[in-house]
């Protein structure tokens, strides 16, 4: 089994899965807004009963990734696509070609002129709370998504709560509460509308940072 760190390198010549394009595997749908914390199990458990019947989504993605080691942002274009409750795939298609595909419990990494790794994610707990930062959120467990991380959920409009079939924007903030996990990602920030989710950023404690932005078909 690689340990844990082997995923943001090179191990022995074989390509390995770097944390910052993981993030944004399973968000599938970018202005900043600002606003009043709520109640969690009030607003964001409207909201996430209303996630949990999306079965299925598709969109184009914009992100771009600001990490150390380069001189200037990274910008990556592709789509992603989401089938309830643990199918989710991450296609780059530009500046290079990488797929990214999640299926059950595995993680399977595919680029042009290498070969396949799939990953067991039972193995990489790490993994697996990132992981789980997504689906449970799709899913609309906020039971089991408060195991992982702290929660805040903050409303566009701050005289009014979130309601059924409201497309106010919102900010659902994700503090990682295991040492392990925090060690990987500092917060996670998701932004939406309504059920659609416009954006997500993902800022590591070395200070690289990652802000997706996706499109659907309506935008």
């Amino acid at each position: 089994m690689l340990p844990i760190t082997g995923l943001t390198s090179m191990i022995s010549g074989v390509p390995v899965l770097r944390k910052s394009t993981l993030y944004a595997l399973i968000l599938l749908f970018s202005a900043t807004v600002h606003g009043e914390e709520s109640n969690i199990h009030d607003d964001f458990s409207i909201l996430a009963s209303e996630l949990a019947k999306i079965s299925y989504s598709h969109a184009a993605f914009v992100e771009k990734k600001e990490l150390a080691a380069l001189n200037s942002p990274l910008i990556l274009n592709g789509k992603l696509e989401y089938r309830a409750n643990d199918y989710l795939v991450k296609q780059t298609l530009t500046p290079f070609a990488e797929t990214y595909k999640i299926k059950g419990d595995l993680l399977i990494h595919e680029r042009e002129h290498e070969d396949t790794i799939t990953l067991d994610l039972n193995e990489y707990p790490a993994l697996r709370g990132l992981f789980e930062a997504f689906r449970l959120t799709l899913a609309g467990d906020i039971k089991s998504l408060e195991k992982y991380y702290k929660i805040h959920f903050f409303n566009a409009d701050q005289n009014s709560d979130y309601k059924s079939g409201d497309k106010q924007q919102w900010i659902l903030s994700l503090i990682p509460l295991n040492d392990e996990l925090a060690d990987y990602v500092t917060r996670i920030k998701i932004q939406g509308r309504g059920t659609q989710i416009i954006s997500i950023e993902t800022i590591e404690p070395n200070g690289d940072k990652s802000l997706m932005t996706l499109m659907t078909a309506n935008d």
